[in-house]
């Protein structure tokens, strides 16, 4: 037997056999779970949709304001100053 064939064959001795008949307590960690994340979406699309910031220095202020309007550049390319 090689190194690696035999680690792979002790650790597939200690493999867990799945349950014949899920447990009680198996269901409702999965209930739960799932609650917990359909929540979590819900609430992510909630955000995503309205915000709810309405403070006026806000940092999202700084982009949704209108940018003053830029200076054209010469077309030579040298600074001007």
């Amino acid at each position: 037997m090689t190194g690696t064939t035999l680690w792979l064959s002790l650790f597939w001795q200690h493999a867990h056999v799945p349950a014949e008949k899920p447990l009680l307590i198996e269901y409702g960690v999965v209930a739960v779970a799932c609650v917990v994340c359909a929540y979590a979406l819900v609430r992510a699309v909630q955000w995503t949709v309205r915000p709810g910031e309405q403070n006026p220095d806000h940092i999202k202020r700084t982009i949704l304001e209108e940018a003053p309007s830029a200076e054209p550049r010469s077309s030579s390319g040298t600074n001007s100053s």
